[in-house]
């Protein structure tokens, strides 16, 4: 699988750059794209799945204010409404999560769970896009985008 994110339209890719730009400076360790855009598979009809790694020991009372400063960006930056225009699936759908999974009683002739499906799209199948790190001695700042370093991004786009 490609660590390089193929978004359907370049309203997808701004969409998801916009969440990155939320994203920054906030208590966010990692900005994941996931689901059909991170596998490749997505059409411009397709939504935008993105998870947000936060950190395990955050107050539920500062993850609802992250929930809440989330959908006052969603519902005020318009290239949110771009992508809704795209079709009526088209969406951001973007989740809290803190990276503990816990696995829950599975019934054998079931198939796969939800604690199977979750790691496949947030550790498998799932594209970094952001991610926080240690302060760089060269470049003096701790968060850096993953899409600019590994993922081809550059002037004239991704």
């Amino acid at each position: 699988m490609s660590m390089k994110p193929e978004f359907p339209t370049s309203v997808h890719r701004h969409a998801a750059e916009a969440v990155v730009d939320f994203s920054i400076g906030l208590p966010i360790q990692a900005v994941l794209l996931v689901n059909s855009c991170a596998r490749a598979t997505a059409t411009p009809e397709s939504d935008l799945d993105v998870a947000l790694l936060i950190d395990p020991e955050m107050p539920d009372k500062e993850r609802q204010s992250l929930d809440q400063a989330w959908r006052r960006r969603y519902e005020s930056d318009s290239v949110f409404r771009e992508l809704e225009r795209l079709s009526r699936f088209a969406r951001v759908h973007l989740d809290l999560f803190d990276g503990r999974w816990v696995p829950e009683p599975w019934d054998e002739g079931g198939g796969p769970d939800a604690f199977e499906i979750e790691i496949g799209n947030r550790v498998a199948h799932s594209v970094p896009l952001w991610e926080v790190a240690a302060p760089s001695p060269i470049f003096g700042r701790a968060g850096y985008r993953i899409t600019e370093r590994t993922c081809g991004r550059n002037a004239s786009g991704w």
